[in-house]
């Protein structure tokens, strides 16, 4: 026997399925707001020129690799960039020491190796070439351009290469001295 209050059964199926598109829709919208948001939170980057901190830090690393190979850098290329970073000033210096102890992937360096020992030569720059690498590399001379300035990114540093827990490798800790 029926209640008279009761619904009949597909108008509740219904009900359901549109509460449910409802909540689908409504996690979606919270999902592209916190998507938006953090988009905005990672522009905080600091900028000269209309060019992004680490964009600059990456030139400088270009710059040096042109001239290692022989060809002149352009536009003055690590000067240009060395300038750049010292015009952002000391808010450059949390992103630099962010950057500074980025490794490659391990997952990353294992897919290098097995290519050049199928290939037996080197593997191409698609592969090899990590901007983050270079970005690492270059930061720690960014960070020289501050001079005295950069004193307070002496005590994070040094925590840093002693913290045995670090994943800090003997590289790194050259490229610092």
């Amino acid at each position: 026997m029926r209640i008279a209050s009761e619904p009949v059964g597909g108008h509740r199926v219904a009900a359901m399925r549109k509460r449910r598109v409802l909540l689908g829709a409504l996690f979606l919208a919270v999902a592209v707001v916190v998507g938006v948001l953090l988009a905005l939170v990672g522009s905080m980057e600091p900028s000269y020129g209309g060019k992004r901190l680490s964009e600059w830090v990456e030139d400088i690393g270009l710059a040096y690799q042109a001239g290692q190979a022989g060809v002149r850098p352009h536009d003055g290329g690590v000067a240009t960039a060395l300038d750049a970073v010292q015009h952002i000033g000391t808010n450059a210096i949390p992103f630099l020491l962010k950057w500074i102890p980025y490794e490659m992937p391990q997952w990353r360096i294992k897919l290098i190796k097995r290519f050049e020992r199928r290939r037996q030569r080197p593997v191409g720059p698609w592969l090899r070439n990590d901007p983050r690498i270079i970005r690492a590399d270059e930061a720690v001379r960014a960070l020289g351009v501050f001079g005295a300035q950069a004193e307070p990114a002496v005590e994070p540093l040094s925590r840093a290469m002693d913290d045995t827990n670090a994943i800090w490798s003997a590289s790194e800790r050259r490229r610092l001295w």
